[in-house]
């Protein structure tokens, strides 16, 4: 082997993130939607925690086959929580900015029947964080469980 050339060791790569990120936030998003509307699901508690658990199952499931995939994603993966977390304090701090919290349910739970347009934040910014957040944490899981004892 020449000398002069020598195997670079590739460290994060702003591809894979910005990938894993626009999956992470999408693909579980329009899935329940399709879901949600296929079902004809009434806008109640039952139905939230039906689109968290579903959001939450299916983000751990990309997770688990990214690293499958492409093991070198954990390190990626681990950070798509931040952006879409940023964004949902900054709308969170920006309700209760406005409005003095009134509004701040609708950030997590869907609004009663008749008030349709409530839910958009709901299933636009919270839904997908949620997801964005399960999915860093399995990703944060795999890669405590790749790393060696003495590094862990």
């Amino acid at each position: 082997m020449n000398p002069t050339f020598q195997q670079i060791e590739s460290g994060p790569s702003l591809y894979s993130f910005v990938l894993q990120f626009a999956a992470v936030y999408l693909v579980p998003t329009i899935g329940w939607v399709a879901v949600d509307t296929r079902l004809e699901l009434q806008d109640s508690l039952a139905s939230d925690l039906i689109a968290y658990a579903f959001i939450g199952a299916v983000t751990a499931a990309l997770a688990f086959m990214a690293a499958r995939i492409a093991p070198s994603s954990v390190i990626e993966g681990t950070w798509v929580w931040v952006f879409p977390t940023v964004l949902e304090l900054v709308g969170i701090g920006w309700d209760l900015y406005l409005f003095g919290g009134s509004t701040l349910k609708g950030f997590f739970l869907s609004p009663p029947p008749g008030q349709g347009e409530g839910g958009w934040v709901l299933v636009l910014l919270t839904l997908p964080t949620w997801g964005c957040c399960v999915y860093s944490f399995v990703m944060w899981r795999l890669r405590r469980s790749q790393l060696p004892a003495t590094a862990a």
